[in-house]
């Protein structure tokens, strides 16, 4: 097993149209069984972390433009969803906890073009925003995996420098 960390404050950079997140928390893993010595292998990559995506928009009525500062997603106490964890590399799976652990993860929304927050307009569309998690997984009695009860999560976004906040009431996260 390997210590690895998915930060609970990471980084998204809007360029346009194209959002780019810190890919150190975006963990993936490759096995390839069976290859002979000095052979060439072709990687196929597994992701290890849950994504956790948000679409932004602004109602096209909105008398405002919203100034994204920061958005965090918020699990009920007990349920973390960063940290430091120990991953089994020989299968890319979650395998308990280190030192430190969050029950929240959050990022800063910058601007490429200004340095400064984003700006979500009424005719810019929407921004789709990826958090990354610690290996969410729940497995049914046959040890199947199932979808995650997001439900009593909160989404918090603070923009023109006021918190808006949302409750999750759906399962939404496919582990």
């Amino acid at each position: 097993s390997e210590n690895v960390v998915i930060s609970s404050n990471q980084h998204v950079v809007v360029n346009g149209e194209d959002v780019k997140s810190d890919m150190e928390d975006c963990l993936m893993y490759a096995k390839t069984i069976g290859v002979e010595k000095g052979s060439i292998v072709n990687l196929t990559y597994s992701p290890i972390t849950t994504v956790f995506m948000m679409t932004l928009s602004v109602d096209s009525q909105s008398a405002k433009d919203f100034t994204i500062q920061n958005i965090s997603l918020i699990a009920p106490e007990g349920t973390d969803i960063a940290g430091t964890f120990s991953l089994k590399v020989a299968d890319g799976t979650f395998s308990g906890w280190g030192d430190s652990k969050s029950n929240k993860v959050s990022a800063d929304i910058v601007d490429n073009a200004t340095g400064g927050y984003y700006v979500l307009t009424r005719n810019k569309g929407s921004v789709t925003v990826p958090l990354f998690l610690v290996p969410v997984r729940n497995y049914d009695t046959e040890g199947k995996e199932v979808l995650l009860n997001t439900a009593g999560w909160q989404v918090k976004i603070t923009a023109n420098n006021e918190v808006y906040t949302k409750t999750l009431a759906s399962k939404n996260i496919v582990a």
